[in-house]
């Protein structure tokens, strides 16, 4: 292709320029987003050129505009006056930006159909110094934002990560590099993350952001979130515990675990009591599992006896559950907590295969080729299993009431007098009004009646009994039958009972009994000042 005599080479995508005139070549250092580095060199090249060639050049100058037009082909740029030979995409230097890329200006038709002038120019990017990488990440940049309540504190990091060459055949995409861009994990502190990658996959977009989470206690391990807590009650001398926990175990886990956590919390209060001295047993249990979310809800009842002054440092209410936010972290840090979370999705250089689909090329379905993480079943570990243990005989008492009836029979006999018929109407009848009635004699309460008051004459001493009664409740033990050893200073004689005990069902591994009773004695005499029974509970 004949033209204008010139010196060196400038060639693109095997189109060489020995008819070019007029060539001019600009550096532009560039910066990355903070100013602070050179990351690029971005040159530009114009070409003004004549195409000439003996002949019609239809078919050979559409050919050649064809291919000055197509990006990310090799450019050839030696002896220019420009100092270093550039070659560009043939050998070791690359474009770092799916480069070069060429832009036609103008094209004029000289001569008929036997030449075109042509105004043509190129950008390339390379990196700003003589031995440099054209594969991976050109810079990082990020900017830091805080903010604070009383609820705790919030982190923010935003920015980016770009790297060079992205999606060239054979290259990658900015989203294979989050890993470079990795901050630790604050302990205390949950993180939610967002990341975006560009058209041209060249940069990856992120916003981490860290909350501190407002909890007095550490979450256990693998678990994304706990709520929840200890309710205890005293009445009457018993104390009653509820613990309330909805716990969310990280994708991938099943509730299982979840189960497992709840038992090691109930566990540490369980055993806190027993410490103390105490038998707690448990009542009840409820656990509400999610098919289809996360978040598992259990209950637990439990009790023992105490008093009013040990009814808090008996309870373990507000001692630390024994987590730590170190271990939860780490539990958390290779899948909820990571850059990828728990999915593991990545974005693969190779489903662009480095081509866009055009109206140039066939068509065909494009689908993101996301690598993911296999969900597989859920992963259940050993769940444990909640059982009572039958308490010393000193300590299975959960209820019980006794009470002293004293009864006195008195020997007496009622004596009436024979009454006069004035005695038996005290009322008038009236036999000029109509309806009205004869009195029938002296109507309840009535203080005006005539009739004369019965004698009550006393036969003999006073008689003694008493009744002992109650009901009791124990854990693994039969309840024996109470005995009234003394009343006063007297023996009392047993003269009849009834006494009935039955099981109450099974708690979570012992036998629970119920008694009720009801046995009459008598004495010879009065007994005097009478104590009250030890209620056998006051000795749990």
């Amino acid at each position: 292709m004949p033209g204008l005599p010139a010196t060196g080479t400038l060639e693109y995508n095997g189109v060489a320029f020995t008819g070019a005139h007029h060539v001019t070549t600009e550096l532009e250092p560039i910066y990355d987003d903070s100013g602070r580095l050179i990351v690029t060199h971005r040159i530009t090249i114009n070409v003004d050129a004549i195409l000439a060639e003996d002949g019609s050049l239809d078919s050979t100058l559409e050919e050649l505009r064809f291919r000055l037009e197509q990006p990310r082909r090799p450019l050839i740029f030696i002896n220019k006056g420009f100092g270093d030979d550039l070659i560009v995409n043939r050998g070791r230097v690359q474009d770092i930006r799916n480069g070069p890329k060429p832009n036609i200006l103008s094209w004029e038709p000289v001569g008929d159909d036997r030449a075109a002038e042509i105004k043509w120019s190129v950008t390339t990017e390379i990196p700003p110094c003589r031995v440099g990488r054209f594969r991976g990440v050109s810079f990082i940049n990020w900017s830091a934002s805080w903010s604070m309540s009383s609820e705790g504190t919030t982190r923010r990091l935003g920015g980016f990560i770009e790297i060079a060459s992205p999606r060239l055949i054979g290259g990658d995409t900015a989203d294979a590099y989050r890993d470079f861009f990795s901050p630790p994990l604050l302990a205390g502190f949950d993180r939610t993350q967002e990341w975006t990658t560009s058209l041209d996959k060249s940069r990856v977009n992120f916003d981490i952001t860290d909350v501190e989470i407002p909890s007095p206690n550490p979450y256990a391990e693998d678990m994304t979130s706990m709520s929840g807590g200890h309710r205890a009650s005293f009445l009457r001398g018993k104390t009653t515990h509820g613990i309330d926990l909805i716990i969310a175990p990280r994708a991938r886990l099943s509730g299982s675990e979840a189960w497992n956590v709840f038992l090691t919390i109930a566990a540490q209060r369980l055993s806190w009591a027993v410490r103390k001295g105490k038998a707690p047993i448990v009542m009840a249990l409820e656990v509400d599992e999610d098919f289809f979310g996360r978040p598992q809800r259990f209950r637990l009842a439990y009790r023992f006896v105490t008093t009013i002054t040990n009814f808090v440092s008996e309870s373990g209410l507000w001692r630390p559950l024994g987590t730590s936010w170190e271990r939860w972290t780490d539990s958390l840090r290779d899948n909820a907590l990571s850059n990828r979370g728990d999915a593991g999705l990545m974005d693969i250089a190779s489903d662009d295969g480095g081509e866009k689909q055009t109206l140039c090329t066939s068509p065909a379905a494009k689908n993101p080729n996301n690598n993911q993480n296999p969900r597989g079943p859920l992963s259940t570990g050993r769940a444990k299993v909640l059982k009572n243990e039958t308490p010393a005989p000193d300590k299975s008492w959960l209820d019980y009431k006794s009470a002293v009836v004293p009864m006195r029979d008195r020997p007496v006999i009622r004596q009436s007098k024979l009454q006069g018929a004035d005695d038996t109407t005290p009322g008038s009848y009236n036999s000029d009004v109509q309806g009205s009635v004869p009195s029938t004699g002296p109507q309840y309460g009535d203080s005006s009646s005539g009739s004369t008051a019965d004698t009550i004459q006393v036969s003999g001493v006073s008689r003694y009994a008493v009744r002992l009664i109650g009901q009791a409740t124990r854990v693994g033990h039969k309840i024996p039958r109470p005995r009234l050893q003394n009343y006063g200073s007297q023996e009392p004689i047993e003269t009849a009972s009834v006494f009935l005990e039955r099981e109450d069902g099974n708690w979570f591994g012992v036998t629970i009994y119920k008694a009720r009773w009801a046995i009459d004695y008598i004495v010879s005499e009065s007994p005097g000042d009478v104590m009250i029974p030890v209620d056998q509970s006051d000795v749990v």
